[in-house]
């Protein structure tokens, strides 16, 4: 696997397999709480990789995952990055969990026809006013690489904190709930949404 954002973070020894679906593995840091990292590949068409190329990612994401992700806003910022706010679905109800909502600032690192490189970091706690309790995200970097057979290969390495006890059976549920939402983005690259 060649993925250079957060190489420091990605050693396949200090990763363990959390759950593999659909041919999407997810991976657990298991020296960092919290740390995880995405990985899947998909056959696209010329249309799919152009609109990959054309539309910002996360607004694709959250337009993919209405079920999850009840809203979903981008804007550009001053300093050239976007501002990414998903307002989730309530999840964990019954065990007394809040609704939550992931603020993100973003900003593409590389943009070519075929790599795209997205690094994204949570705002400072002073610059966000929800009524919602906040997903802290230390980082979310997304790498897509496009080789010449249109085979597309995304990384999607973060570190999200729900700010809640959870018990210990729902440790993973930052990473699992990360890996129901690029289902839908890899089914939409492979065009059976």
């Amino acid at each position: 696997m060649v993925f250079n954002i957060r190489a420091h973070h990605m050693a396949d020894d200090n990763f363990k397999v959390v759950c593999s679906k659909q041919d999407i593995i997810l991976r657990k840091n298991t020296e960092k709480q919290n740390a995880y990292l995405i990985s899947f590949q998909a056959h696209a068409t010329d249309e799919k990789i152009e609109q990959l190329q054309k539309k910002h990612l996360y607004q694709l994401i959250g337009d993919l995952c209405p079920d999850i992700i009840l809203k979903n806003k981008v804007t550009a910022l001053d300093d050239g990055g976007h501002s990414v706010m998903f307002l989730f679905a309530r999840i964990g109800k019954e065990l007394g969990l809040s609704q939550k909502c992931l603020y993100l600032n973003t900003y593409v690192e590389t943009n070519t026809k075929n790599k795209l490189v997205v690094r994204g970091i949570g705002p400072p706690a002073s610059d966000i006013n929800s009524e919602y309790d906040i997903v802290n995200a230390k980082y979310i970097d997304m790498c897509v690489n496009i080789d010449e057979n249109k085979l597309v290969t995304l990384h999607f390495s973060f570190h999200l904190d729900l700010n809640e006890d959870l018990p210990s059976y729902m440790q993973d549920l930052p990473g699992l709930l990360m890996l129901k939402i690029l289902m839908g983005l890899k089914k939409y690259i492979e065009g059976t949404v």
